[in-house]
């Protein structure tokens, strides 16, 4: 079994847990991977799937989840390459 953890901080996350979960207040967001998974990360890439949003309902808002009872095309395919790249980039 493998672990990897991923949180960030939202207007709801108090100044404690701020400074308890994150290295820095500037730091929004943690991926927290097992050491031998860094390879296989590092080797893969990743398909991210845009749809059209109009379809799609709210399920969980703190965990960003949404859903369509419908079948879905997707309108844009995005490939990253790095995924350690992308997540470093993000803000």
């Amino acid at each position: 079994m493998s672990t990897s953890v991923a949180y960030y901080s939202t207007d709801r996350s108090t100044e404690e847990d701020k400074i308890r979960f994150f290295s820095s207040m500037d730091v929004q967001h943690v991926v927290a991977i097992e050491n031998k998974w860094f390879e296989v990360m590092k080797n893969t890439a990743l398909f991210v799937y845009e749809f059209d949003p109009r379809d799609f309902n709210l399920q969980d808002e703190i965990a960003g989840y949404y859903i369509s009872d419908k079948d879905q095309k997707p309108i844009n395919k995005i490939i990253i390459s790095n995924i350690f790249d992308e997540i470093f980039n993000r803000k």
